[in-house]
């Protein structure tokens, strides 16, 4: 499994960036659009660092270090297709400035693993997906109970309460059909992409 190997993975939308510093062991790729900003690096890892927590409590310590007052983890998923284990999630980013979605996808094929490292970041009216339905929603749950507040019972968004940036219901998976362009949907799509990808791959060569 090598760079070339992944880099036919990719959706054709995403071009491949030329680096000058760039060696034989990364690759990088971009889309732009007027919603997003997506940014995509691959690199070749070690064993000893995909699935960090069979071997140590440190690495179930990684992921919850990932949610922090700014930041919290969207998506996290294990997923086998084929023979092939893949691995992947997305973490957000919130500043007063921008949001900015990362997404980690390791894809462990035998003994040889890649790690592929995406930004995505918002752009044009993307925010309104965080900001219409969560809006929405509260103007309903005002009009049917009587209140907004978080306080109540009724305020399903805090049904879970967090320490990091917390629950937005656009981010939400059913909302990507509505949102095509926004990072959250293109980064849930590139992994959709590449993961499916590497089955039909592995498939043939099976066959």
């Amino acid at each position: 499994m090598s760079l070339k190997w992944l880099e036919k993975l990719m959706p054709p939308e995403y071009r491949k960036v030329e680096k000058e510093a760039c060696d034989e062991k990364e690759a990088y790729f971009a889309r732009e659009s007027k919603e997003s900003l997506i940014l995509a690096m691959a690199c070749k890892i070690s064993r000893k660092d995909f699935l960090p927590e069979i071997r140590s409590f440190d690495g179930v310590d990684l992921l919850r270090s990932l949610e922090k007052p700014n930041s919290c983890i969207v998506d996290f998923r294990d997923v086998v297709v084929n023979g092939v284990l893949c691995r992947y999630y997305i973490t957000k980013d919130q500043t007063k400035e921008k949001v900015c979605y990362f997404l980690n996808l390791y894809v462990c094929k035998g003994r040889k693993i890649v790690r592929l490292f995406v930004s995505g970041e918002e752009r044009g009216n993307s925010y309104q997906r965080r900001s219409i339905h969560e809006d929405e929603y509260r103007k309903i749950v005002a009009d049917v109970f009587g209140t907004s507040s978080e306080n109540t019972g009724y305020d399903c968004i805090y049904r879970m309460p967090r320490k990091g940036c917390c629950y937005s219901l656009g981010e939400d998976p059913f909302y990507d059909d509505l949102y095509p362009e926004h990072p959250l949907t293109q980064l849930r799509l590139l992994v959709k992409s590449v993961v499916c990808k590497v089955g039909k791959v592995d498939a043939k060569e099976a066959a």
